[in-house]
């Protein structure tokens, strides 16, 4: 029984394997997506909205249970990782405090009240982004 073996330059780094769902949402568009519907943070933001979902994929992905593990993951993120960024986790509850809607709250005729919460533009990119990657037929 012969065994191929394949002999690779690139470095191995610390959970690799989130690099490449990074690397898989990008190339799906899905970066753009966000970035696209989103728009700028603006002039002096260091990150871009998908910038900061990778850096949450990067954290849930890693076993972190809540955004200020970002902490914790910096600490073994290395600058050998050219193209992947983590940002703190005050820029990303920034970020989702920035995005959050205001309930809407219905009162039904039989005494009832619901609460919802729209959210357009982030229902938008779910949309667009089951679309985009194909899940979901338009020719229906």
């Amino acid at each position: 029984m012969a065994a191929k073996v394949q002999i690779k330059n690139d470095s191995i780094y610390n959970f690799g394997g989130f690099y490449f769902c990074i690397d898989h949402f990008r190339k799906s568009g899905l970066a753009e997506l966000t970035d696209n519907t989103l728009g700028i943070r603006g002039v002096l933001a260091t990150y871009s909205y998908s910038e900061i979902v990778e850096s949450m994929m990067q954290i849930f992905m890693t076993g972190g249970s809540r955004i200020e593990d970002a902490k914790r993951l910096s600490a073994q993120f290395s600058e050998k990782t050219q193209g992947y960024k983590l940002c703190s986790p005050d820029t990303i509850l920034k970020m989702l405090s920035d995005q959050a809607a205001m309930d809407t709250f219905v009162d039904t005729k039989e005494g009832r009240s619901y609460k919802f919460n729209i959210n357009s533009r982030l229902d938008k990119i779910l949309i667009d982004g089951l679309i985009k990657t194909g899940q979901v037929d338009t020719n229906i």
